[in-house]
């Protein structure tokens, strides 16, 4: 009886996470007028990050781009870096923004791994609009910036999004229950067989 115990003990052990998704706001690298933060801890289930970029949509030459540095308006990108443990998925990422734009405009979400080289999802989405971009992050470290995109004409915008992010459990094997049954068996026939020899 004590091994069974002992199995299912085990078998508890495996199942409850140990491990977390942690967010911490790092200075934004394009404006430098954010300061390094901690978010906190993410739940199972869904989450929701909310903030807020602010800026000036410019011509530059290339077309009018929504991420000048703009000192008096605020800060024009939000880099969220984000480290899953070993027990956690970060199953979706999805966006939605809203808030004062000149016409056309649009902004950017893009998700990398930590050393900012790797591209792993990027998407444009109207002042206004959002959507679910990105799907499956296991263990490991990433970065989800938020930025201004393109406008047709110049003007400030200000921009306020909600940034959803659905985290679960990493399932269990579908051997680990027949692992576990088969020790419970064998722990079962060993006693018996000690009780025949006693």
């Amino acid at each position: 009886m004590r091994n069974i115990f002992a199995s299912f003990a085990v078998f508890c052990c495996l199942a409850v996470p140990a491990s977390a998704v942690t967010v911490t706001e790092p200075p934004d690298l394009a404006d430098g007028l954010s300061t390094a933060s901690s978010i906190g801890t993410l739940d199972l289930g869904l989450n929701t990050i909310t903030g807020e970029i602010r800026g000036e949509c410019e011509d530059l030459g290339t077309g009018i781009l929504c991420n000048s540095d703009a000192v008096d308006l605020g800060d024009t990108q939000d880099s969220l870096i984000f480290s899953i443990g070993p027990d956690e998925l970060l199953t979706t990422v999805s966006v939605i923004g809203f808030g004062d734009h000149p016409e056309d405009a649009t902004y950017y979400v893009a998700i990398t791994d930590a050393s900012l080289t790797t591209v792993l999802a990027v998407d444009y989405y109207d002042f206004n609009d959002g959507g679910s971009f990105y799907a499956g992050l296991g263990e490991g470290t990433y970065s989800v910036s938020i930025f201004g995109g393109t406008a047709s004409e110049e003007d400030g915008f200000r921009l306020r999004y909600d940034l959803a992010l659905t985290v679960a459990a990493v399932p269990l094997p579908a051997t680990a229950p027949l692992l576990l049954g088969g020790l419970g068996l064998f722990a079962a026939a060993r006693r018996r067989s000690r009780r025949k020899n006693a």
